[in-house]
């Protein structure tokens, strides 16, 4: 099929019907229609998209909007659903969208007169319902719609546990999550249920992990699903996203005018690339949930639990977080004032970035299924998508866990039986400014140049003035420490501080690399005929061996010198 289908067209062309008693699952991609198809077509032609309807699903539910329960992964969505209202009151003459948390209780809403509006909670909200009273949910609801429902199994595997005697972390029977769970075959038996996601794999996991099952309908199989409209997802990967950020192209990006959107786990994180792009003048800012005075805890990309306090964001950021929610006409574009925009876990969904000049999008989060749904945020084709990925080997192959568990390079066909490897791009330390070369680094110099151009390399544990002078010298820069002074120079122009004595070390460590490179021949030497064959002596061999870039060329052309097992003490030079 050469055309890519919105969801009401993929619905008719397949005829497609949801099925009672069963947890049905429109496990369609992002950006194909989901909720305009549940809020339009469905609600408009509720029969047709019925199999088998009972009497009381025969007619439209666009006359008893008050049947309908709306439920909401996040305060984002939720949020984004209610500002939907003009559409729905537009759409329906008597419809309107409230938010049910407005009241203390559930039944003063579902006692109080039909007034034909769809009822708007989050999961944790009909969690707690549930648990209450479960039969005043199914009683009063026909169809309950469940956005993002993936996300019901992803929360409670995160927030349902307690620690046991011995501290250890053990998933919990209680809780509004695993409460609906739970309740799930009891709700589908009375209530027209349909889970709306793009990402069903955490369903299927967490059901297969915790024993807990439901009988769930998968609405498109795996072929049909291919022919539904999305926007593109071909990402590149990196071990660290902030090497990303130190060394795109800033100066392209601002001639292009594209934007750039970062999604990522952290609150500190968020704070901590804002900071870098202030430093670089560029106009950044980071949003996270509207719970303020609450705890986030959430998983980093190393499996660390993180706990953080949700700050209160300022007059700018909620007017920010205000324009990504609010409802916009067909041909109306957002204009979102910062050149970046980064967000945190509170906004995995619920909301879309629809100004067109964000083109260049960075994931800094290693499961595939949010990288996914963080992506489809952008609604639209964009330049460049760099995801993290945190498994890989010392040169930067992917891994990934095979049928039993073991770990296998990662491959992707690319045609004619022909299989890509995927590797990480680590990039290049950029130029660094005129104002470090030359002078004496100061502890606070050496921080700023870390912060500024440090790259994480494919084994590093984190960035620190090692790895950075270690890049540096990549780089062609001379790094000098001497008597606690520390300056960085470049090639050649060090000689204005140097003795003739370091002039002299310089040439007899290009005269020994250029002897390996054209005159060894690759077998295991002793250092000692390597000294014979090159006339060095044994102090000037020991300070080549202490220069940094020396031994960066010896990793470099895989060459180690040392000793070898089984061989006493004798030093040797060998390939490895």
């Amino acid at each position: 099929m050469g055309k890519k289908l919105r969801l009401n067209e993929a619905f008719k062309e397949y005829e497609k019907k949801f099925k009672y008693n069963r947890l049905n699952i429109v496990n369609a991609p992002p950006c194909c229609g989901k909720t305009s198809f549940i809020l339009g077509d469905f609600l408009d032609k509720t029969s047709k998209y019925i199999e088998n309807p009972i009497e009381r699903d025969k007619l439209s539910y666009d006359l008893r909007l008050s049947k309908i329960l709306y439920v909401c992964d996040t305060t984002m969505l939720k949020d984004s659903v209610l500002s939907e209202n003009d559409k729905i009151t537009a759409r329906f003459s008597k419809g309107s969208i409230i938010d049910s948390k407005k009241f203390n209780d559930l039944s003063k809403i579902l006692n109080a007169e039909d007034n034909g509006e769809i009822k708007v909670m989050t999961y944790s909200s009909l969690g707690y319902y549930i648990k209450k009273d479960k039969s005043i949910i199914t009683d009063n609801f026909n169809i309950i719609i469940c956005d993002e429902i993936q996300n019901l199994f992803k929360y409670c595997k995160k927030h349902n546990r307690y620690k046991d005697e011995d501290g250890n972390e053990v998933f919990s029977n209680d809780g509004e999550y695993v409460n609906l769970i739970d309740e799930l075959d009891f709700i589908t038996k009375r209530s027209l249920v349909i889970g709306l996601t793009g990402t069903p794999k955490p369903i299927n996991d967490f059901m297969q992990q915790y024993g807990k099952y439901a009988d769930i309908y998968m609405i498109f199989s795996s072929k049909e699903r291919k022919n539904l409209y999305t926007h593109n997802f071909e990402p590149d990967y990196t071990n660290n996203t902030f090497n990303i950020i130190k060394t795109l192209n800033y100066s392209k990006m601002k001639k292009l005018g594209f934007k750039m959107y970062i999604y990522t786990k952290t609150i500190r994180k968020s704070k901590e690339y804002k900071q870098w792009f202030t430093n670089n003048n560029i106009k950044a800012e980071w949003l996270c949930s509207v719970n303020n005075g609450k705890y986030n805890i959430t998983v980093d990309e190393w499996g660390e639990v993180v706990k953080e306090f949700i700050p209160t964001m300022n007059d700018r950021q909620l007017e920010l977080r205000k324009l990504l929610t609010k409802k916009y006409k067909e041909d109306e574009e957002q204009n979102i004032n910062v050149d970046v925009l980064i967000v945190n876990g509170a906004y995995e969904t619920g909301w879309n970035l629809k100004d067109k000049a964000f083109k260049i999008c960075l994931i800094d989060v290693s499961d595939k299924d949010e990288q996914y749904q963080a992506r489809h945020r952008i609604r639209q084709d964009i330049d460049y998508l760099c995801c993290l990925e945190t498994l890989f080997d010392g040169d930067g192959y992917i891994y990934e866990k095979a049928k039993y568990g073991e770990l296998v390079r990662k491959e992707t066909y690319i045609g004619n039986s022909t299989y890509r490897s995927e590797r990480i791009y680590l990039p290049w330390m950029k130029i660094i400014d005129e104002k470090y070369i030359g002078v004496k680094l100061t502890k606070a110099l050496k921080d700023e140049i870390i912060f500024q151009y440090g790259i994480k390399g494919f084994t590093d544990k984190k960035v620190i003035w090692k790895t950075v002078k270690r890049d540096l010298i990549n780089s062609g820069y001379i790094v000098k420490s001497d008597n606690n002074s520390t300056y960085i120079f470049r090639k050649n122009e060090e000689l204005k501080k140097d003795s003739v004595k370091e002039v002299r070390s310089m040439n007899n460590i290009e005269n020994l690399k250029s002897w390996i490179l054209n005159e060894w021949d690759k077998k295991r030497i002793t250092v000692s005929d390597i000294m014979d064959a090159t006339d060095f002596g044994r102090k000037s061999f020991d300070k080549i061996l202490e220069n940094d870039e020396f031994n960066m060329f010896l990793k470099d052309n895989r060459i180690k010198i040392g000793t070898v097992k089984g061989l006493r003490k004798t030093k040797y030079m060998f390939k490895y």
